[in-house]
């Protein structure tokens, strides 16, 4: 459990330094296409990774304050 929460802790350090390494240039350039969605930059990227990550902490903490949950 130690090395996943240290894991989860760190991606928003790796994040940071990966969005301060790239050239502003491609903020807005279409870096893959996507099937559905056309073509998704470094901006698109980080914003639907932001909301993905939200996301899945509404779920944790709905986990977590369920009945049924065990105590730690």
């Amino acid at each position: 459990a130690e090395q996943v929460r240290h894991e989860w802790l760190s991606l928003a350090e790796r994040w940071q330094r990966l969005a301060a390494s790239l050239p502003d240039a491609l903020a807005d350039a279409g870096l893959v296409r996507h099937p559905l969605a056309g073509a998704v930059t470094a901006e698109g990227a980080a914003r639907f990774a932001a909301a993905h990550v939200r996301h899945h902490h509404a779920q944790l903490d709905r986990i977590a304050a369920s009945a049924g949950f065990p105590a730690a």
